[in-house]
């Protein structure tokens, strides 16, 4: 598989609230083609749509347009597990896996036009392994090509129960990279506080983990 220039199809169940034009159902009103109502002109000044036939309806003598939501882009992040136990491999660790597979979200997420942006934990959340959300994502390319060479050492995953602080506050959708060799409990802490978000888990394991 080629993973510098594979890309996959994504698509979301709710209406993005972002304002930049793009791909995704949005209830942000715009050149868009989904019928959203009608609007008095003055609300709206728009002569291009206006609807004549609903004007002529109103005993008041109103001019009405027609208004459409318009497709926006939606935020995407990465979070990717920085532990100890994501370094483990054979051919490859978990962490190149994981880098690999970075790789293709954000290259599908250029593809959109969405933004994105990345969040690396262990037993901490530290700020060079922080990617703000951008449609010019130069940084979190730079942090998904890191992970190739990082070592981790001894480090834990403590740092996953603040993951949900620093997320987007709008809804999001998230890529989560894990071997997921974490407390159940941190797990189902952490999860709790991201109801408003998409999750997406990304499991990595290597054969010699759950083989004899």
């Amino acid at each position: 598989m080629g993973y510098q220039t594979d890309i996959f199809d994504y698509h979301i169940n709710w209406k993005t609230r972002g304002h930049h034009p793009g791909q995704h159902k949005s209830d942000q009103r715009g050149m868009g083609i989904e019928f959203a109502g009608h609007s008095n002109l003055l609300d709206y000044p728009d002569p291009r749509r206006i609807d004549i036939r609903q004007s002529m309806r109103d005993p008041l003598e109103q001019i009405y347009v027609r208004i459409f939501n318009q497709r926006s882009t939606t935020p995407i992040m990465i979070v990717t597990d920085l532990s100890a136990s994501m370094n483990f491999g054979t051919e490859k660790t978990k962490l190149e896996f994981a880098s690999e597979i970075a790789t293709v979200i954000s290259n599908s997420v250029t593809s959109r036009s969405d933004a994105i942006g990345f969040i690396g934990f262990n037993d901490h959340t530290e700020t060079n392994w922080w990617a703000p959300l951008s449609y010019r994502p130069h940084r979190t390319k730079l942090l998904i090509e890191k992970l190739k060479n990082y070592d981790p050492k001894n480090s834990g995953h403590k740092g996953i129960k603040r993951v949900p602080q620093i997320l987007p506050n709008d809804h999001t959708l998230v890529f989560l990279i894990s071997d997921f060799h974490i407390p159940i409990n941190d797990i189902q802490a952490t999860l709790s506080k991201l109801t408003k978000h998409t999750i997406v888990p990304i499991i990595i394991w290597n054969k010699n983990e759950y083989q004899n």
